[in-house]
């Protein structure tokens, strides 16, 4: 027999040899290989949860800090409404446990002008202690339904500020009754209801002598005396009355009285109590005044019908 290559021998060996080997060292690397893999995945996931968890902390340690160094009052609610988070300029506005409530005096919850879907409303705050405010409310819903960021304004000067330009424009400064455009106002809603209506022109006479003899400022006092004399005679008049009589200034010594819904009869029977509004003498700061007046009475074709 030829003697054979010992390296041909030895690559025989190997030839059978090297699978079993293979299997045997190899086999453990893999399944050691995928335990790694999970323990690496867990490692990052945790990582990433503790990352997440810290960014969340953080981002809300700075929502924290910015609402509470905000100056605006500003409040946050749950899905229900409940309030979660008040900075401290919403609790220096509410005080404790406040209610709202819209300007007529029905109550207003926030869960229910969530749910309405408007972006401003304004409504009445009263307090615990009693003390209330006008406040404006801006709603910006949170992204998922998960609740409302609100942010508050008082507005109790602004409307009294409104009022006050207001109540400027429709009245008389001296006596405080309303003026002439109120007054058209009131006439152009009677018209437009159909119904008849009175009106009384009361002109004080010989108001200039007044004026000259004491002075305007006497005058004023005059003025002023006569047009609650005269809102006093209309009021009890009309106690009875379906619409309430409106005693308006038209300027100078002039007057007026609308009777919404009074016909010729009702005009003519007030017209002697607001004349005798006049029989006692006025006090004034130069002594008791003495005035006249005189009434017109003018009514719609429907009341003289």
């Amino acid at each position: 027999m030829a003697r054979r290559d010992p390296m041909w021998t030895l690559g025989i060996m190997l030839a059978v040899a090297l699978p079993t080997v293979a299997a045997a060292a190899f086999t453990p690397i893999r399944v050691a290989g995928s335990m790694a893999v999970v323990a690496l995945l867990g490692i990052a996931a945790h990582a990433l949860l503790r990352r997440a968890r810290d960014r969340h902390r953080a981002q809300a340690a700075l929502l924290h800090t910015v609402l509470r160094r905000f100056p605006s009052p500003v409040l946050v609610t749950d899905p229900d409404g409940n309030v979660v988070l008040a900075n401290p300029a919403a609790q220096d506005l509410i005080g404790g446990e406040p209610a709202l409530e819209t300007f007529d005096g029905r109550p207003v919850r926030l869960a229910d002008l969530a749910r309405e879907g408007r972006d401003t409303y304004e409504a009445r705050l009263t307090r615990a202690d009693g003390s209330t405010s006008d406040i404006h409310i801006e709603a910006l819903p949170v992204e998922g339904g998960a609740g409302t960021v609100w942010a508050l304004q008082d507005i109790s000067a602004r409307r009294v500020y409104e009022e006050s330009l207001h109540h400027a424009a429709y009245h008389d400064a001296l006596t405080g009754l309303p003026n002439r455009a109120l007054l058209w106002q009131h006439l152009s809603s009677a018209a437009a209801d159909g119904r008849p209506y009175a009106v009384l022109v009361v002109d004080v006479d010989d108001f200039r002598t007044v004026n000259e003899l004491h002075g305007r400022a006497v005058g004023d006092e005059v003025l002023t005396a006569v047009a609650h004399r005269l809102r006093d005679a209309a009021y009890a008049g009309t106690r009875t009355a379906p619409a309430r009589a409106v005693v308006a200034r038209l300027g100078g010594d002039e007057f007026a009285v609308l009777l919404p819904g009074a016909d010729v009869r009702a005009a003519q029977r007030l017209a002697p109590e607001l004349r005798a509004a006049f029989d006692r003498p006025f006090p004034t700061s130069a002594g008791r005044v003495t005035v006249r007046a005189a009434i017109d009475v003018s009514t719609t074709m429907l009341a003289d019908a």
